[in-house]
């Protein structure tokens, strides 16, 4: 039984190996397939061949050149001229606004010039007024000093003289002696005497100033007398 069935078996398995022989050698003669087909079927069936690679999809076209939409339209022949003009035009309107400007700046100058000069002025006179206020009210304040008894003008300088020291020199300074003098002899306590003291080394100082300016002034003008006049 089982020999009947291995030579059947054997049987079949020729037959098959005929016909794709057969079919193979048909193929091959009528030129459907070559020897390099063959080559790849052997490779199929032994399970080396390599899946083929996909085809490579087309590269897009390139996109078309790009044209800038803010450039002006071509300027015909005709409009050439128009177009001159209004150039010209914008030209010498630039020109006039550019004077103006330079006339308004020079006018703006001008003028600040005129106001700082006229607020210098105007500072000047104010100090001039203040100055010659206090020259007013200080000769008046000599005045009142030397009517004043002797106590009550010395109470006033004491007073002078902790607010102003230099106040107090000056008036000390402008009253004639014998006022002076009655005023002084008024300062007996302690504090009193240092303050007629200080007053005392502030005239001396002042007068010594005033001494050495006098002198520098009268050199001064020695020697510009003694200079020898420049022949043109």
């Amino acid at each position: 039984m089982l020999t009947k069935l291995y030579h059947t078996l054997a049987v079949v398995s020729l037959a098959v190996v005929l016909a794709g022989g057969g079919l193979a050698a048909y193929l091959y003669f009528s030129g459907r397939v070559n020897a390099a087909d063959f080559a790849q079927i052997a490779q199929i069936l032994r399970g080396q061949a390599r899946a083929s690679p996909p085809p490579a999809e087309p590269a897009p076209p390139p996109p078309p050149p790009e044209t800038p939409a803010d450039l002006p339209p071509p300027v015909s022949r005709g409009e050439a001229p128009l177009r001159r003009a209004e150039l010209e035009r914008a030209r010498r309107d630039v020109q006039a606004e550019r004077e103006l400007l330079s006339r308004s700046l020079e006018d703006l100058i001008a003028r600040s010039a005129q106001f700082e000069r006229q607020k210098a002025e105007w500072l000047a006179q104010q100090q001039k007024l203040r100055s010659e206020a206090r020259e007013a009210g200080f000769a008046r304040e000599l005045e009142y000093l030397a009517r004043l008894a002797p106590k009550q003008a010395k109470e006033h300088l004491v007073l002078t003289w902790k607010k102003d020291p230099s106040g107090a020199v000056r008036l000390i300074n402008a009253v004639p002696t014998a006022v002076g003098l009655r005023i002084l002899d008024q300062m007996r306590s302690q504090d009193e005497i240092v303050i007629l003291h200080e007053l005392l080394e502030q005239l001396r100082t002042l007068q010594a100033d005033s001494s050495r300016e006098a002198q520098d002034a009268k050199r001064g003008v020695a020697a510009n007398e003694r200079r020898p006049e420049r022949k043109p």
